[in-house]
């Protein structure tokens, strides 16, 4: 019995383990106290010492969720934590939430709308003056989150809002850096790119109105892995046109039935093309042309555009989808490329996907392994 266990049943307990190690051993526990009161400290911070327009003598700021998600899409042993708060005034309440990956905040969301809490009267009439309030404001938490983070570059994002006319919608190159001013009628956003060589090196960005304020700085997760830019926008153009030569997706015509659709007519007056980037590897940004080649009519499923990505360092082609109203088609593409989807927060839902499929594994060998022992205990003992 004792050989038994030693030839047989130890060596795939063993095996059992190795394969749980690999799957389920990550350096940070999701329940590390000293991870989540870190990241509550950070976040009273950055609501303190940011988002200097909160008087946090007129508000009763009470915690109320924490989570934890591991970001395997996003890079191994990478994490993400949300924080969110209440801010409480006798007349109205508002929410804080602050996201960090690997401690570091890229996303924040300060929102009183469903309590019609107003933040920001300015918004009710954008007259000149108010304009220029809204700008200062801007300007001011430019300010405060460069002092913040310690990063002298965000001094050029700051000062790039004295330099322009930002009181109406208007784009901005000054050296590296692209600034967008986008006026609503009810809300304004504001961007800052940097660039390498016409490639986004990261980018800054936030959006205002009466009742809230969204804001998120990417450069805190990504970098950029490599500026070449080998194929020409004209060049990128002719790809993504031979490529829809012989693309096709599948639409669903009703429950039961569902056709083929290709032979696509492109309209040259309604191709775009714009230098954009996206991740080859986890959290490492690469350039890639985003072709956009309208239709000429509208397809199966309302199907109007095909959009095409083409890396910009070696024409290659990694996705192709159809597009329809409103957006990319949930359609049954013959396509086998990925489109990129979304922003870094949607490594949430892959993320647990992921240690779903972990456990599973993890699972099935701890159950084969307990199987196959028992199957040899019970032979030896017939024999």
């Amino acid at each position: 019995m004792n050989k038994i266990f030693k030839k047989f049943v130890l060596p795939l307990v063993i095996l059992t383990l190795i394969v749980s190690l690999a799957f389920t051993a990550p350096v940070f526990a999701a329940d590390d106290e000293e991870l989540k009161e870190a990241a509550k400290a950070s976040a009273l911070s950055f609501l303190r010492d940011v988002l200097v327009f909160i008087d946090l003598e007129k508000y009763n700021v009470t915690f109320y969720h924490y989570s934890f998600d591991y970001a395997w899409d996003w890079g191994e042993n990478t994490f993400e934590q949300g924080v969110h708060y209440y801010i409480k005034s006798p007349t109205h309440q508002l929410r804080f939430s602050i996201h960090f990956c690997n401690q570091t905040p890229y996303y924040v969301i300060l929102n009183g709308e469903y309590q019609k809490a107003v933040l920001f009267p300015e918004f009710d009439s954008l007259t000149q003056s108010n304009r220029l309030k809204i700008i200062q404001l801007a300007k001011t938490l430019v300010d405060r989150y460069q002092k913040w983070k310690g990063d002298l570059s965000l001094k050029a994002a700051a000062d790039i809002l004295s330099m322009v006319n930002a009181t109406e919608t208007t784009t901005k190159t000054v050296g590296s850096l692209n600034f967008t001013a986008d006026w609503k009628e009810d809300s304004v956003s504001f961007s800052w790119v940097w660039q390498v060589n016409g490639v986004s090196a990261g980018r800054l960005g936030f959006t205002l109105d009466r009742s809230g304020l969204w804001f998120s700085d990417n450069r805190a997760i990504y970098k950029l892995g490599s500026t070449d830019v080998k194929v020409s926008k004209e060049e990128a153009i002719a790809i993504a046109l031979k490529r829809v030569e012989t693309f096709s997706y599948k639409a669903r015509i009703d429950l039961n039935t569902s056709v083929e659709v290709k032979d696509f007519v492109v309209v040259k007056d309604k191709i775009t093309a714009e230098l954009l980037t996206w991740p080859k590897e986890p959290l490492v940004l690469y350039p890639y042309w985003s072709v956009k080649l309208g239709l000429d009519k509208v397809y199966p499923a309302f199907v109007d555009a095909i959009h095409v990505g083409i890396w910009a360092d070696t024409g290659e082609v990694f996705f192709c989808e159809p597009i329809g109203w409103g957006g990319p088609v949930s359609a049954h593409g013959s396509s086998t490329e990925t489109q990129p989807k979304g922003d870094v927060g949607d490594g949430e839902a892959t993320a647990r996907q992921t240690w779903q499929t972990s456990v599973i594994v993890v699972a099935a060998v701890v159950v084969t392994a307990t199987v196959l022992g028992v199957a040899v205990l019970k032979r030896k003992r017939r024999q």
